[in-house]
């Protein structure tokens, strides 16, 4: 849809990850990732594998590194915000009441630097019940493998089904909680995408799969520049939310506090069809924050349930 606003992308980074699949150019590194791109919801997913995989997007035309191997990763010295950095052996790690283990990777692209990266997903326990579940990059830097961000926390006691590298994001399909559920026994099935921005990796984009086999997503497809008041987007959802009715928040990019918040309405692109997909086109108001900062942008869809976040898409903006 041509709109009449002129955009401006300079500022502004965007996610442009939703239902749809991966670029044909980007082979999915497992049959279940296969299986929902064929459909809107994996019928199964399955169990989380050590082996190697690849899930590649505009690799370079030269690779003078191999891609990391088995060993490479099973020896890789990783960074946790309870540890500091500490090597693993044999996929794992066990001192002074400090257990991690090595759940899962991927191969890919993350920096076109001559050799493929991989991404981790590790897990942390201290001496309690907690399994704390983290996302590690690790950069191949002439053969080597090296931590450069922060791991990003996934969540306590998830199941991390499957990982990827899509054009230089980190996706991760995993079975997390409601909030009314026990730690014990999660049931809500998201794909979370994380992007690197300003040198840290950042929830950018969340779907939700459902059991009726539909799957809630939010594109943001244009932001335009921020005049002095507003700011322009348009985007697209597969599923009407509940009456109607997205959620925008700004929020601090290195803080997370709340800037501000409000409604968001949206159109069924068939008006006979209620619970198909649709779109939105609004001016949001801008934060009441000094000019000049950089914010983040979140579009939301929230449950009626507990209030969770269904789906989700974020931009980072530099006001005026």
């Amino acid at each position: 849809m041509a709109l009449r606003t002129r955009w401006l992308t300079l500022g502004v980074l965007l996610l442009f990850v939703g239902c749809e699949a991966a670029p044909a150019s980007q082979p999915t590194p497992t049959a279940t990732l296969a299986a929902a791109a064929a459909s809107p919801r994996p019928t199964a997913f399955a169990a989380p594998t050590r082996e190697i995989g690849t899930a590649t997007a505009f690799p370079p035309t030269a690779t003078p590194f191999p891609p990391p191997d088995e060993a490479a990763l099973e020896q890789a010295t990783i960074v946790l915000p309870e540890t500091g950095a500490i090597t693993l052996q044999d996929g794992g790690y066990a001192r002074e009441g400090v257990q991690v283990a090595l759940l899962a990777w991927r191969t890919g692209w993350l920096a076109f630097n001559g050799g493929m990266d991989a991404v981790a997903a590790v897990s942390l326990n201290t001496g309690g019940s907690g399994h704390f579940i983290y996302l590690v990059a690790l950069y191949n830097e002439g053969g080597r493998l090296t931590q450069r961000e922060n791991a990003a926390f996934l969540g306590d006691r998830i199941q991390v089904e499957d990982l990827s590298i899509w054009e230089g994001r980190l996706v991760v399909e995993a079975v997390v909680h409601w909030a009314d559920e026990p730690l014990c026994c999660p049931t809500k099935r998201v794909r979370q995408t994380y992007r690197n921005v300003d040198g840290a990796w950042r929830l950018e984009g969340v779907a939700t799969h459902f059991p009726e086999g539909v799957t809630h997503t939010i594109s943001l497809l244009r932001v335009g520049a921020p005049d002095p008041g507003s700011v322009q987007v348009y985007g697209i959802v597969s599923v009407m939310p509940f009456e109607n009715t997205l959620t925008y928040r700004w929020l601090a990019v290195e803080t997370r506090e709340l800037l501000g918040q409000g409604a968001l309405m949206t159109t069924p692109d068939n008006l006979e069809e209620m619970g198909g997909p649709g779109h939105f086109e609004a001016s949001i108001p801008l934060p009441d924050v000094p000019s000049g900062q950089r914010v983040e942008l979140q579009i939301l869809e929230l449950s009626m349930r507990d209030g969770s976040v269904i789906a989700q898409q974020s931009a980072w903006v530099q006001l005026p």
